[in-house]
C-alpha cells in the first residue's frame, strides 16, 4: 500500500483509485485520509462502490474528523440514496455524528423524505432528534401533516396505564422532606441538585418550569422523551469486555463513557468490537 504521508501523500491520493485506498488505510495520515475522501463519489460508474466506502468509514473504530470528512462529501452528492448510506449506521453513531448526519439529511427534501420513512417503521425514535431539526422539518409547508405525524411521541400503552393510575397523586400536597429522601435513595447516582449526586443524566434544575403533568409523564415514562446527549452506550471490546454509560466525549483514537456515580470509562477506538446506543 501507499506510506506517503503530508503534501506528497494528498497528492499521491489524486488518483481515484488511490484515493479510496488512502481513505481507508488506517497506516495513513488522518490528514490524507481527510483529504481522500473528497475524491471519492466523483466519477458515476463507482459511485455506488464509493458510497459502500463512505458508509463503512462512518464506525467508531474511524477518528470522529474523518467520520465528519465522510457526512461532509455525502452532502455534497445529489443522490437520491445518500440518506438511506447516512442513517444505515444509526445505532452505532455518537450524539455529534447524529447531528451532522440529521443536518445534512434535513438540507433536501428527498433526503427528509427517506429520515420520515424511518421514523415511521419504528428504526430511529423523534426523541433522538434535537428539537432544531425536528422545527426545521416541521416548518415545511408541504409536508407538515406527514411531519407532525412522524414526529409524534407517544407513550407506551403500558406505561399509558400506570400514568392514569398515578394521575390523581397530581392533586396532593408536596412534601420536600419526603422527596429529598426518595432522590438520595432512587435519583442520586445520575442527578445532581445542590451539589449532591453526580452530573451523569440531565440537569433538574432546568425542570423547575415545568407543570406537574409534564413532570409525571417523565417520572412514569422517561423514555419518551430522551436528550439524545443523554442516551445510554455500550461498548464491546475485541477482549469481549462490555462498558455502558452516557458518551460524555470522543477524541481522534478514544471514547469516554459516564456511567452512574460518575465512573468514567475511556476505551481506545482500534479495540472497539461495537458501539451502540440505547434509547433508554
Amino acid at each position: 500500500g501507499i506510506r506517503d504521508i503530508g503534501v506528497t501523500g494528498v497528492q499521491t491520493c489524486a488518483l481515484p483509485i488511490l484515493a479510496r485506498q488512502c481513505a481507508t488505510d488506517p497506516e495513513q495520515s488522518l490528514n490524507v485520509r481527510v483529504s481522500a475522501v473528497l475524491l471519492l463519489g466523483r466519477e458515476a460508474e463507482t459511485r455506488s462502490s464509493d458510497f459502500e466506502l463512505m458508509a463503512g468509514l462512518l464506525k467508531p473504530r474511524v477518528p470522529a474528523l474523518l467520520q465528519q470528512q465522510v457526512v461532509l462529501r455525502f452532502g455534497q452528492i445529489s443522490e437520491p440514496g445518500v440518506a438511506e448510506f447516512l442513517l444505515r449506521g444509526w445505532l452505532s453513531y455518537s450524539p455529534d455524528l447524529r447531528k451532522r448526519v440529521l443536518s445534512v439529511i434535513a438540507s433536501r427534501a428527498e433526503w427528509a423524505g427517506t429520515l420520515r420513512s424511518h421514523l415511521l417503521i419504528g428504526n430511529i425514535h423523534p426523541g433522538e432528534l434535537p428539537a432544531s431539526i425536528r422545527q426545521q422539518l416541521l416548518d415545511d409547508p408541504e409536508n407538515r401533516d406527514a411531519w407532525v405525524q412522524a414526529l409524534s411521541i407517544d407513550g407506551t400503552d403500558d406505561r399509558a396505564e400506570v400514568l392514569a393510575a398515578y394521575r390523581p397523586a397530581l392533586k396532593l400536597k408536596g412534601d420536600a422532606q419526603r422527596g429529598g429522601i426518595l432522590f438520595r435513595k432512587l435519583c442520586l447516582n445520575c442527578h445532581n441538585v445542590k451539589d449532591q449526586g453526580h452530573h451523569v443524566g440531565p440537569k433538574l434544575e432546568s425542570i423547575t418550569n415545568k407543570t406537574k403533568e409534564s413532570l409525571l409523564n417523565s417520572i412514569i415514562d422517561p423514555n419518551a422523551a430522551v436528550d439524545a446527549s443523554y442516551f445510554n452506550y455500550s461498548i464491546l471490546t475485541e477482549s469481549g469486555r462490555t462498558y455502558r454509560g452516557k458518551l460524555e466525549t470522543e477524541t481522534a483514537t478514544s471514547i469516554t463513557l459516564l456511567a452512574a456515580e460518575g465512573k468514567r470509562t475511556t476505551v481506545l477506538r482500534d479495540e472497539i468490537e461495537l458501539l451502540k446506543a440505547s434509547r433508554k
